[in-house]
């Protein structure tokens, strides 16, 4: 007989399951109106903030 291989264990689930208890909150884009559709934004990054559930870390700003 052969072996499993790594995406047949994979696809059963158990350890393989994302961590979604340590994430922080989804990451949005904000409502922007025309000015900011038709031109262009200019922000402040207040800190960075790692997200377990993200690769690159979430940066908050203000407008």
């Amino acid at each position: 007989m052969g072996r499993v291989i790594r995406n047949q264990r994979k696809g059963r689930g158990s350890i393989f399951t994302a961590n979604t208890r340590l994430n922080k909150a989804p990451a949005k884009f904000r409502n922007l109106d025309y000015a900011e559709r038709h031109g262009y934004l200019r922000g402040i990054v207040r800190e960075i903030v790692h997200d377990a559930g993200k690769f690159p870390d979430a940066l908050p700003e203000n407008f």
